[in-house]
């Protein structure tokens, strides 16, 4: 008898009523189809000082440790890994010390003894007999109201574990579990995203300088042309149409130098955020792409993607919570074991609670079964077994969605460079377009406006290849993240290996 209690007081996690759980087997392509594919696996840490910018790199390292967003991601983490344990306690048992005292005072009635037999003592005997009963003092004459005191101190050490025979608590604590798994690749992915959006959004900066630069040196062509316009129709040369023409270049160039001005700002302010910083007090210099050339970021195969994103990880870990939750629903239907006892002293006097006579110790056991709840349990059941499959579609989409968005990143990389190259020609010709009509103008061959047109289209075309240019290393950045980014240890500050699994 008493092994069997000692083996059903050690039996935890002895049934699992579900199947084993397996991850969804998604349709992942061989290779991609706008890059080389690479089979071995590429090192994307730090991945943002391949584009050897201080600036950048010094911006990075400002958002990662003050970013808002990001921190408030960790805080979600450290709350489901909070929950996480406390789950996991209630696997253990439980104890609890409760000690009391209780001290009552209360009157109870009832006849004085000494009295009494003090009046029997004191009458005199007749010939040798005792007096007779009547010839006592009255019973209301010799009753009186006492006061009880009443003391009772108890040191209990209270037990109780309710035993984990279905796998309620294991499953419910695998629940939290791998939502704090989620919990933590999604403060990964947060990284990863706010690392992207620093990127993007400094090379769309530095683009604005780039076509700032191209418009300063529009104005200065443009007010040497309106300067010497007005030399000319002061000398007679041309008539005032061609300088009002060069007066509308010149104030509309410096309106669109204003437009950029406006917009670079508004980046400067954005980036502010994205670093955690006031945007009163960030200041970025004046730095156009030039020449700079963006790195090439390597592309491995694309089954590595299900193991290197945290968005992709995110979801699957809220699948396996999701499964977990099912076998909790399912063990609802079975009955709750719990086993309870104490041990511990218990006296009317502190001199004697300690006493190897004021022992006490109590067991129990009680088992706890629904028996009807109007279908309560069976929609619970239901409603997990959907919430699962809803965690399928969305991690299957999240697949979806990483594939598509290295390939749109190929594509806008492959793309983009060509049409850079195009643009470059295009430039090129638009300049000798217009130092041909310049040269005719001056020669007095060309009326104005054949000038005018020729450096409206020097001047878009210049932005429109500063403006693919900066894209290109906006498109690096977007496939450095769509490829999962170097998010296993992009804050070492932050790092979180000693505590990633709950124990």
């Amino acid at each position: 008898m008493r092994l069997s209690w000692l083996a059903l007081i050690f039996l935890t996690s002895c049934t699992q009523l579900q199947g084993p759980y397996q991850d969804p087997q998604a349709e992942v392509p061989c290779s991609w189809k706008n890059g080389v594919t690479k089979e071995e696996t590429i090192d994307l840490e730090a991945w943002w000082e391949a584009f050897n910018d201080p600036m950048l790199n010094a911006l990075q390292q400002q958002g990662i440790e003050n970013n808002q967003t990001a921190l408030a991601a960790f805080q979600r983490m450290m709350q489901a890994y909070y929950q996480a344990r406390f789950r996991l306690g209630n696997l253990a048992p439980q104890l609890t010390l409760n000690p009391t005292y209780f001290r009552q005072g209360s009157s109870i009635a009832g006849l004085r003894p000494a009295a009494l037999a003090g009046a029997q003592n004191n009458l005199p005997m007749q010939n040798g007999v005792a007096p007779a009963a009547g010839a006592l003092p009255s019973t209301a004459d010799a009753q009186v109201n006492r006061r009880v005191m009443v003391t009772n101190l108890n040191l209990p050490l209270n037990f109780s574990w309710e035993l984990d025979l279905w796998g309620k608590l294991s499953q419910n604590y695998l629940n939290a579990y791998f939502q704090y798994e989620s919990q933590n690749f999604s403060w990964l992915q947060a990284l990863n995203q706010l690392t992207a959006d620093i990127a993007v959004n400094y090379y769309l900066l530095r683009g604005f300088d780039s076509e700032i630069e191209i418009v300063d040196q529009i104005i200065f062509s443009r007010q040497e042309n309106l300067n010497i316009n007005k030399v000319r129709y002061q000398s007679g040369l041309i008539n005032y149409l061609d300088v009002t023409r060069a007066e509308v270049d010149y104030f509309a160039a410096k309106a669109d130098k204003e437009s950029l001005t406006r917009q670079r700002e508004l980046q400067v302010n954005l980036l502010a955020l994205l670093v955690g910083a006031p945007a009163s007090n960030l200041e970025i210099p004046f730095s156009p792409l030039a020449k700079e050339l963006p790195p090439t970021i390597p592309t491995e195969i694309p089954s590595r993607l299900l193991v290197r994103r945290p968005d992709i990880l995110s979801r699957l870990n809220q699948l396996k919570s999701a499964y977990a939750a099912i076998g909790v629903a399912y063990a609802e239907f079975f009955p709750d074991l719990t086993l309870s006892g104490a041990v511990g002293y218990a006296s009317n006097r502190l001199s004697t609670l300690f006493d190897w006579q004021s022992r006490l110790w109590q067991m129990a056991a009680s088992i706890m079964q629904i028996i009807y709840d109007g279908g309560q349990l069976k929609a619970n059941l239901h409603q997990t077994a959907a919430a699962y499959a809803e965690s399928v579609s969305l991690y299957e989409e999240s697949v979806l969605t990483a594939f598509k968005e290295v390939e749109d990143s190929l594509v806008n990389i492959k793309q983009r460079h060509l049409q850079e190259v195009e643009l470059v020609h295009t430039v090129v010709a638009a300049q000798e377009t217009y130092d041909v009509a310049k040269s005719r103008y001056d020669a007095g061959l060309i009326n104005y406006l054949e000038v005018v047109i020729a450096e409206r289209d020097l001047l878009n075309y210049s932005r429109s290849m500063a403006i693919v240019h900066a894209q290109r290393f906006v498109d690096t950045a977007l496939l450095a993240k769509s490829l999962g980014g170097g998010w296993e240890s992009l804050n070492p500050s932050l790092n979180f290996d000693n505590r990633s699994k709950v124990n």
